[in-house]
């Protein structure tokens, strides 16, 4: 196919046994917002045992769709994510996706 479903794009790239380059999981959650992630991060969603090289964090989208939602509160919510993860996984290292586009217009179109 030409266009995957978002967990087979996410397999394909990251896990081996589905030809992707890395061995990785993908721990995202449709429709996250920066509130639900840090409330994972820091009740032990991470656990003591997973010891990655890298850490890809894409989030923020879904809260730049919400209604009362400020870039301001996006940047902030995400740093507060890097710092929690780095704060249980010293060693790690944090990529950060730039934050993917968004459109209400219902032929796709951004404006």
């Amino acid at each position: 196919p030409e266009v995957l479903p978002n967990k087979d794009v996410l397999e394909s790239l990251f896990q081996k046994d589905h030809g992707g380059k890395v061995n990785g999981i993908a721990l995202g959650i449709g429709g996250d917002r920066i509130e639900h992630l840090l409330w994972r991060i820091q009740n032990g969603e991470v656990p003591e045992s997973l010891n990655p090289k890298v850490f890809w964090l894409l989030i923020g989208t879904n809260d730049l769709a919400g209604p009362m939602c400020s870039t301001e509160f996006v940047l902030i919510g995400i740093i507060k994510c890097v710092e929690e993860l780095l704060t249980r996984k010293p060693n790690s290292i944090i990529v950060l996706n730039s934050i993917l586009p968004r459109t209400r217009d219902k032929n796709g179109l951004l404006i």
